[in-house]
């Protein structure tokens, strides 16, 4: 190809990324589209790997490109505006939804109902008879919507079951689906506890979870509008919700969670650390067991604790496990540089407050990093330490290269045109936050891949698509932060030799290749390499004995030389 052939093919591309992008705000299920427009548009402009080494970060054609900038800037804006869309129910369609769930046209006529929904109302039933139902301030916001007026979605009061639904814009419409929030004593302490909400504060928040609008809570509580609208700022400032909204699906979350049938989670809480900032904290297992640290990756959170939670109490482990910032409810930093040092200085907070001492390290994926970091700053605290599907510092392009395609391509992203992060990594929340979650997963685990018959084999499919949304809860934040660091040589934390580390791999690793790891072994001959030819990244789901067998090899080893 000619220089001149070249140049219009990276024109061409990035016309084509230009409007995916904006395809993609507007439409989530095309994301997959967007992500290869821009896979190819980098790949046309790493085509040198050689010089492309020699230059400096920052300083790359791929990151100048200032129209191109300004396109992704102006995107990720129109996404923020337009907020995050409340997790469907179903992939399906409303009719064969389970659960409440509606359709209305632009005049507000139910076009489609579920068999629940269909039984008050259905399909025909006009817009005055919908409103009927609803709560005072209800039916004006459900207008707003319908109007056109706002992209924002809204939580409505019924007086019906169930209690809340969730109304939010489509083109053809409004597509209203169930938001269940059972207020407890349980949910309002909690939030007291971590937020530290006063009782007047919490009155207010159970009445935007119950519904209403600020003028109506007003005419609830017998105080003036102003107070009430000063008291929710108040409630914003200290929990980080960025709106009411998001307020109360954060607060559909809390009181939810407690009613899941999970006996797995004993210990679930919300800290508030010595900066101000909050750390979520689970625990699994035994309370007196031999004391684990759980780090875990970008997407998977907690999911693979919770499907084997049954083993931790038998095997005598107590599993801490912290989320990092950005992750679940804890806060986020405000620079990508900032993640590492923040995670390290609150996990030891973390353990001095709770008297542990001579820890497990159990890193998972991108997780593997902190714990590495956090070994680097206090090694006196490490017992040993196991990476499962662990991460290794990224010294040559080479490495990037022989990733799958869609971890490959935010990689090269991450590293060569970090300023364009953000937005790609806020399309594909948008996309796990809709119905085609599904289709994201595949993105990551092709069809005919070890570890998408894994998925299938074992039916985790749901699971992970829970957690993914769990670790998404607060956007992009916390993969901008991973990102950051993950695809660069982070082997200064490695210069304090970690002891007794495990590392146990699976040969099909799509995002981390066998040979990276073989390589980044007999560099640290320290290290003991457990290479499993049938397993792949997933090897924490499929074998979680091996973990086991590791967790307990680690813990003998520092046991004799204690």
């Amino acid at each position: 190809m000619s220089r001149r052939e070249a140049d219009f093919a990276g024109a061409s591309n990035r016309d084509r990324v230009v409007s995916a992008i904006y395809e993609t705000v507007l439409r989530p299920h095309l994301y997959d589209a967007f992500m290869e427009a821009w896979s190819d548009h980098v790949t046309n402009a790493l085509q040198d790997l050689e010089a492309i080494q020699a230059a400096q970060a920052g300083e790359l054609l791929l990151a100048q490109d200032k129209e191109l900038t300004e396109h992704f800037g102006r995107a990720f804006e129109i996404l923020e505006q337009i907020g995050r869309k409340a997790p469907s129910a179903s992939g399906q369609g409303v009719a064969a939804a389970s659960g409440f769930a509606l359709r209305l046209d632009t005049l507000g006529c139910v076009v489609e109902a579920s068999a629940d929904a269909a039984r008050l109302f259905p399909v025909g039933t006009p817009l005055e008879v919908f409103e009927r139902h609803l709560f005072a301030g209800a039916s004006e916001a459900l207008h707003t919507i319908l109007q056109g007026d706002t992209a924002t979605p809204v939580v409505l009061g019924t007086d019906f079951l169930p209690r809340h639904v969730i109304a939010r814009g489509q083109d053809s419409g409004v597509l209203i689906e169930a938001l269940e929030i059972a207020w407890t004593d349980e949910t309002g302490e909690m939030l007291r506890r971590s937020f530290k909400l006063s009782k007047a504060e919490l009155e207010v928040v159970r009445n935007l979870a119950g519904g209403l609008t600020l003028r109506a809570i007003a005419e609830e509580t017998g105080r003036s509008e102003h107070t009430i609208r000063n008291q929710t700022k108040s409630i914003l400032a200290k929990t980080g919700a960025p709106g009411q909204v998001d307020l109360v699906r954060m607060v559909a979350f809390l009181a939810q969670r407690p009613m899941r049938s999970r006996p797995m989670v004993p210990s679930e809480t919300v800290r508030t650390m010595s900066d101000g900032m909050q750390m979520q904290v689970f625990e699994f297992g035994d309370p007196k067991g031999q004391p684990v640290v759980f780090i875990h990756g970008m997407l998977d959170g907690m999911t693979a604790l919770r499907r084997h939670a049954d083993l931790w109490s038998r095997h005598g482990l107590r599993v801490i496990a912290p989320i990092r910032p950005g992750f679940g409810l804890s806060t986020a930093v405000k620079r990508a540089d900032q993640a590492e040092p923040v995670f390290t200085a609150h996990l030891h907070e973390l353990l001095c407050a709770l008297d542990v001492a001579e820890v497990t390290l159990l890193g998972y994926m991108g997780g593997a990093v902190y714990a590495y970091a956090f070994n680097a700053a206090h090694p006196e605290w490490v017992a040993g330490m196991v990476m499962v599907s662990g991460g290794v510092p990224l010294r040559s392009l080479v490495q990037i290269a022989q990733m799958a395609p869609r971890q490959q391509v935010v990689a090269y992203t991450a590293r060569f045109a970090a300023p364009l992060l953000p937005p790609i990594l806020r399309a594909g929340i948008s996309q796990i936050d809709g119905k085609d979650v599904q289709a994201f997963i595949e993105a990551l685990y092709r069809p005919g891949t070890h570890d998408h018959t894994v998925i299938k084999r074992l039916g985790i499919a749901d699971l992970m698509r829970d957690e993914y949304r769990f670790s998404a809860q607060q956007g992009h934040k916390g993969f901008a932060a991973d990102s950051h660091l993950v695809v660069r040589d982070w082997s200064r934390f490695l210069r304090q030799a970690p002891k007794n580390v495990i590392l146990v791999h699976g040969r099909h690793d799509p995002a981390i290749t066998a040979s990276s790891v073989e390589q980044f072994q007999a560099d640290h001959p320290y290290m003991t390499l457990h290479l499993h030819e049938d397993c792949g990244q997933l090897v924490f789901y499929e074998r979680p004995d091996l973990v086991i067998a590791a967790l307990h090899q680690a813990i003998s080893v520092s046991s004799k030389t204690a």
